[in-house]
């Protein structure tokens, strides 16, 4: 099983450092793939998203958003702690990505391609939501 932990926010000048963690609980060494990042747009949700600003949605408060849009958010630059997670493991990495600042709550997914593991199988991809 492979988890994605959201862990700091930066923003200045029209970009936003995300700092992440990748656990594998699995059994299997996995190869991590960076990110593909969306803003999501039109999203409604049962939960007032002005509290959970900067913070992880988790399983449960994501499953319940109604998403009209989802537009790619230009990623400037990826870097990873290791490429290679090895099973009870960690990886941490940084993406930068341009973004506008914004008064109102914004909806971030950050969708992490399935690793493959090390029998050449590959994992379900794994999302992570940030309101920010």
């Amino acid at each position: 099983m492979f988890e994605v932990w959201i862990s700091d926010l930066y923003e200045k000048e029209g970009h936003l450092l995300v700092r992440y963690t990748v656990f594998n609980r699995g059994t299997q060494a996995y190869s991590v793939n960076a990110p593909q990042v969306f803003q999501l747009d039109g999203v409604r949700s049962t939960q007032s998203l002005y509290g959970l600003t900067n913070s992880q949605l988790s399983d449960e408060q994501a499953s319940k958003l109604k998403i009209k849009h989802r537009i790619p958010v230009k990623v400037l630059k990826q870097e990873l702690q290791s490429e290679k997670v090895a099973p009870g493991e960690q990886a941490t990495g940084i993406v930068s990505l341009e973004m506008v600042s914004s008064s109102e709550p914004t909806v971030l997914s950050f969708q992490f391609p399935g690793g493959d593991s090390s029998r050449g199988r590959s994992s379900r991809p794994i999302t992570a939501y940030l309101v920010r």
